[in-house]
């Protein structure tokens, strides 16, 4: 990361009270791109400018002083798609964190404000740059005040290789949990499997899904579509998935983004259970993600497949988002296991990150009753790895139950 805030003080223009002391964070795909905008910048030197690469995922969009953004310039080409992609991580994402999103495009794109625009930027500035319109559009978006609160949401995403890996049962208990600890804003789950989701099932709740309206007509989707869509249970609020499959292509890349921000926009965490298959809109959600759960078995044929999937988020580029793998049924003696441990890190090419004890009866038993496991039996070993899971990759935070701390050895 680079600073630039010390402009030449040259022959400045009469600063302009109203971007005083605005804080931007330019983003672009390599230092070197950065030297002709801060060239056409130098002239708006009431505004403190840092200098980051696309590529350095999460964001640090902090200052020395240890103060946030208040804008984030993204260096772009609206007719560019993986641009556009970005633009969508960046405001789905709780890496945005309040800020908001300026694309500069090239003068003479046809279309590129409303392209950007559609991605989730609330402004677009043109390059090359003119110091007035930049001063302009700055100061208009400074007036506005920063985003409102949904950008620091957690996206906490659940996803398999295989079928019967356990991803939904995790998706379940870790919504249970973070529903708990997150009032007033709570938690949602979405079930994003619209061929076989199984999510409204482990919590015994009935099919009356409206996803097949939101396929049918998405232009309505607005916050108050969204929240007429959701199902309660306990302080879970839950998206189910139809009662009957419908197409993956049948949900658009823009209307998931739309879902996951108008979920960031009322509950604290959002916690996505996505299919085994590869859906075209499956990258939007994983960029989206502040979390990434890979849940598998512990076996040969759950290795290769890992280590494929592994390979084509590297391939897509996407190696840089927050990916965690964790082991389900994972029994410490290895009594039983098709596999050991460090076989299986090398198969994969990664260690894991988690380890969840095989506690069959307890699951069984929480299926069976359309009750979380963290429920039944909240100080159980599965219960704890969960919680410990979460803890790790989510802060204390975000599981501080009322009148509870947590410790490793529980709940006191």
């Amino acid at each position: 990361m680079t600073k630039h805030d010390a402009f030449d003080p040259e022959v400045q223009p009469e600063p302009d009270h109203l971007i005083a002391g605005l804080r931007v964070l330019l983003l672009v795909r390599a230092e070197r791109d950065s030297i002709p905008l801060l060239a056409a910048l130098r002239p708006v030197n009431e505004i403190e400018v840092q200098v980051m690469k696309r590529s350095d995922w999460p964001l640090q969009n902090t200052f020395s002083d240890g103060k946030s953004a208040d804008l984030l310039l993204v260096d772009s080409d609206p007719g560019d798609k993986e641009d556009l992609s970005y633009i969508e991580a960046l405001k789905s994402s709780g890496d945005a964190d309040g800020c908001r999103i300026v694309a500069l495009s090239p003068r003479g794109s046809d279309g590129a404000a409303l392209h950007a625009f559609r991605a989730g930027a609330e402004d677009v500035l043109l390059k090359p740059i003119n110091p007035d319109e930049a001063r302009e559009t700055f100061g208009r978006l400074k007036a506005l005040g920063r985003v409102e609160p949904g950008s620091r949401s957690n996206v906490i995403v659940f996803a398999h290789v295989a079928g019967g890996a356990g991803a939904t049962t995790f998706a379940v208990n870790s919504a249970y949990a973070l529903a708990e600890a997150s009032a007033p804003r709570g938690c949602c789950l979405l079930d994003l499997d619209v061929q076989f989701g199984s999510a409204g099932n482990l919590l015994d709740m009935n099919f009356a899904s409206p996803v097949q309206e939101l396929i049918d007509d998405p232009s309505r989707l607005d916050r108050m579509m969204f929240e007429g869509m959701l199902s309660q249970h306990d302080a879970i609020h839950i998206l189910t998935s139809p009662r009957f499959p419908l197409p993956l292509n049948g949900l658009k890349p823009s209307t998931v983004t739309e879902l996951i921000q108008l979920a960031k926009s009322k509950f604290s965490n959002v916690v996505v259970d996505l299919p085994v298959a590869l859906a075209p809109w499956t990258e939007v959600v994983l960029r989206a993600a502040s979390q990434i759960y890979l849940v598998t078995p512990m076996t040969i044929p759950a290795a290769h497949r890992l280590s494929r999937f592994l390979h084509l988020m590297h391939q897509e580029e996407l190696g840089h988002l927050p990916l965690k793998i964790v082991v389900n049924r994972f029994n410490s003696s290895g009594k039983g296991a098709a596999i050991a441990l460090s076989q299986f890190t090398k198969a994969i090419g990664r260690p894991v990150d988690h380890l969840v004890p095989n506690d069959y009866e307890l699951v069984l038993q929480s299926h069976n009753h359309g009750q979380p496991a963290m429920r039944i039996k909240p100080q159980s070993a599965f219960a704890q790895a969960i919680e410990k899971m979460l803890l790790e990759d989510l802060g204390v935070s975000q599981l501080a139950r009322q009148g509870r701390k947590f410790s490793l050895f529980g709940f006191s």
